[in-house]
């Protein structure tokens, strides 16, 4: 969303601070509301903004910066000695001019303190660049205003404290030692000396289409920094680079790990930092164990339809704040990007939405715990994680979710909504909660236990290079999931389910509401809980085994088998459609129906005391052994083909189609009728009682 933003008195902490624009005013002892408005729309041409005095900075977060008492009414910066280029410098009043004729120049001061209500203007070229090293022994209070066309370099090894105003067309404030290029479109290298000062801005400044860079030991923000369509940069380091793009927008890159501490976290922003359109970079390094937080965002970071990335190495990224890079008035939506070799802890929030595509949020770090809100409308959330990825709370938004973990992924809020999973790669568990239609991009790859919920929606997990080393839980609506090996379903609550594996395909306990399609590629199905199935079942395992012994399975519908040595069980009905295996071995608690088809075997199917049938033909190779107990057996379709020793007993027994035993038996027991309704027994030997009467 857009945001904007004015400078509002407040008399509690005697200071200007960020409020919306509906915010009321409270009248300063005199006029009152300092508001931000554009002097200029081109590029290097800052905005002006009234007067702001500093605000209190985050207590314990920087040292205190060694400086003397806040400059008194009409304190100007002293000393000014020109080493190189040419221009002039004029003091008259509470004014200081810098009149630069160069291209560049660099100009030495003894101080550089500016007063509330007292200004520096440098009157130089959009292109021209100044460098000014400060020295002394204290920080440089800038409480006044600062002025500049061109880009402003402010360099004291002390320290810079900004709580007034600033309108340049750039600004590098550093307290590390600047060297300027030899060449122009040089680097500019930045270099601590023995004194490691810090910067506070707690001002308000506004650099659109240009940049701000704030370089030291320890770096914070609580006031207001804006560059739309540039760059602002907050880094802490030793040693740095700056560098101008072809935009004429500073880079700075870290080339030298802080070596000391300066409070307890080195890159702070509690304030705002605005760049719409544009870049906000918080980085920071420093060598292991110094730090445990090094960059932190409590503040509010925007750049609708820009970039923001937050950098840590030696220590923890902490974002508690707000980072906004959606769309809003832009042609799409932003990137985020955190990143840290130790820790990565969010619990504020972070919008990439788009209203035409989303943008993408990136988290990486040695940890990541996640809280808050993420999202990124359509578009894309990458985790990755050198050890667990852990969600806590809040919501994860995206069209797709992609990361790799060496632990586990574990993110199961029920508010996320997530779309489709991308690439993810686990060594340890990977669950998700989502409450949309669940998809897939690219290949799941994991360690451990899946867990994926989606409450009644839609889970289609069908990339053929899925692998999964655990159990696989399921809960959603018409589900599919495909893995390039095994298959180890652990608990599954699916309206309709269709796994295949290529391997092992083994059910835990499975409710499916209406059908199931189990396909194992030559694997061999078998379970390790019930199944229930309201609809119909359909596995095919190939050559390989199934093995469905559970005396909790429970089939509404059809059971189609294809396999090798197959055995089933079911505590109700059991009803076969097709069936085409080596060998067959059934139990049935209630009425069994053979269904049509082939067993290459043996034949075995008992119940107790119910009714065995079938719907269509039966050819068996093998032996063929069915009991009903006082059931009735009613096995009568011409083109039964029984081709081995014969076992049949129930209450009645009616038999047709072709029973050749060979030079075998074929045993009929009926405690009522035998019936042979067609076709022709063959055998060795005939046996068989009925209670009431054979017939043939």
């Amino acid at each position: 969303m857009n945001h904007i933003y004015r400078l509002v008195w407040n008399r509690t902490l005697c200071a200007l601070k960020v409020a919306p624009e509906t915010a009321g005013s409270q009248g300063s002892g005199g006029t009152g509301t300092a508001t931000i408005a554009p002097t200029a729309s081109r590029r290097r041409t800052g905005w002006s903004v009234g007067l702001p005095a500093l605000s209190a900075l985050s207590a314990g977060l920087l040292p205190a910066i060694a400086m003397a008492a806040t400059p008194i009414a009409g304190t100007l910066p002293t000393g000014p000695v020109w080493i190189s280029g040419s221009g002039t410098v004029n003091s008259i009043g509470t004014t200081t001019t810098v009149n630069q004729y160069s291209s560049s120049g660099t100009i030495n001061w003894s101080s550089f303190d500016v007063a509330a209500y007292s200004t520096v203007n440098f009157t130089t070229g959009s292109n021209a660049v100044t460098l000014n090293n400060i020295s002394g022994t204290t920080a440089s209070q800038i409480y006044g205003s600062v002025s500049a066309a061109g880009q402003t370099i402010l360099a004291n090894a002390n320290g810079l404290v900004f709580g007034g105003t600033t309108s340049t067309g750039g600004l590098l404030a550093t307290s590390l030692g600047v060297s300027a290029p030899a060449t122009t479109g040089g680097s500019y290298s930045l270099d601590a000396a023995a004194t490691r000062g810090t910067v506070a801005f707690a001002g308000g400044a506004t650099f659109n289409g240009n940049s701000a860079a704030l370089v030291g030991a320890g770096v914070s923000n609580n006031g207001l920094l804006m560059a739309n369509g540039g760059r602002i940069s907050l880094v802490a380091a030793d040693h740095a680079t700056m560098t101008f793009d072809d935009s004429g927008l500073m880079n700075v890159a870290i080339s030298g790990a802080l070596s000391t501490t300066q409070g307890s976290t080195a890159v702070v922003n509690t304030g705002t930092l605005l760049a719409t359109g544009g870049t906000i970079v918080m980085a920071a390094a420093a060598q292991p164990g110094l730090y445990g937080t090094l960059v932190n965002n409590s503040g509010v970071i925007n750049a609708n339809g820009g970039n923001v990335r937050l950098s840590g190495t030696g220590g923890a990224v902490v974002n508690n704040g707000s980072i906004d890079v959606s769309q809003g008035g832009q042609s799409q939506a932003g990137q985020v990007q955190i990143t840290s070799d130790a820790a990565v802890s969010l619990g504020g929030n972070i919008d990439a939405s788009g209203t035409t595509t989303g943008g993408s949020i990136a988290i990486s770090g040695g940890s990541v715990q996640l809280g808050g809100t993420l999202t990124a409308g359509t578009g894309q959330i990458n985790l990755q994680s050198l050890g667990d990825v852990l969600q806590t709370w809040g919501s994860l938004t995206a069209g797709t979710l992609t990361g790799s973990a060496i632990g586990s992924m574990k993110l199961d809020q029920s508010s996320n909504n997530i779309a489709a999973l991308g690439p993810i790669s686990t060594g340890g568990d990977f669950a998700l909660t989502t409450t949309r239609s669940l998809g897939q991009s690219g290949m799941l790859m994991v360690g451990g236990d899946t867990t994926i919920n989606a409450g009644t929606n839609a889970i289609t997990l069908t990339n053929a290079s899925n692998a999964f080393a655990g159990a696989v839980n399921l809960t959603g609506g018409a589900t599919q999931i495909t893995s390039s090996s095994g298959l180890n379903l652990g608990t599954v609550n699916a309206g309709t389910l269709t796994a295949t594996s290529t391997g092992a395909l083994v059910f835990g306990t499975t409710a499916v509401n209406g059908s199931l399609s189990a396909t194992s590629n030559r694997g061999f199905i078998m379970q390790n809980g019930a199944l229930t199935i309201a609809g119909n079942s359909t596995f095919n395992a190939g050559t390989g085994a199934i093995s469905l012994t559970n005396v909790g399975n429970w089939f509404g519908g059809t059971v189609n088998l294809t396999g090798g040595a197959t055995t089933i069980s079911s505590a109700s009905a059991l009803t076969f459609g097709n069936v085409n295996t080596d060998t067959l071995l059934a139990t049935s608690l209630g009425p069994m129906n053979l269904g049509t088809g082939t067993v290459r075997g043996n034949l075995s199917a008992s119940t107790i005391d119910k009714a065995i049938t079938q719907s269509g033909a039966l050819s068996v190779a093998g032996s063929t052994t069915i009991s009903a107990g006082t059931g009735a057996i009613t096995l009568t379709d011409a083109g039964n083909s029984f081709q081995g020793p014969i076992a049949i007993s129930g209450g009645s027994v009616q038999i047709g189609g072709t029973l050749a035993a060979g030079t075998g038996q074929i045993s009929l027991q009926s405690l009522g009728d035998v019936r042979q309704t067609g076709g022709s027994l063959t055998a060795g030997t005939l046996t068989g009682s009925a209670i009431l009467r054979w017939a043939s």
